[in-house]
């Protein structure tokens, strides 16, 4: 019968462990915040947290407005579900 080193083995089930929780947590955890991070920063302007009561949009042969119907009860941000209209 051979001996098994049961030391050696928690030892290395240890490290495994250790080095897939920090994989998973760069691969999901810390990588999509930098990446959300550094998109922020090459957007002109920030609408995720205030709310938008308006957007204009000019062309040399026309324009639309779009206006938030909903900007009353504050629901007109980035990923709310809010009415707006087009003139």
């Amino acid at each position: 019968m051979t001996n098994v080193n049961w030391t050696k083995q928690l030892v290395l089930s240890a490290l495994l462990l250790t080095l897939g929780m920090g994989a998973y947590w760069l691969e999901f955890k810390h990588k999509p915040e930098q990446e959300d991070k550094t998109e922020q920063t090459k957007k002109v302007f920030q609408v995720k947290d205030t709310p938008v009561q308006g957007l204009k949009l000019v062309d040399p042969q026309s324009s639309l407005s779009f206006v938030c119907v909903d900007f009353a009860s504050k629901l007109c941000k980035t990923g709310d579900v809010s009415k707006w209209e087009i003139t």
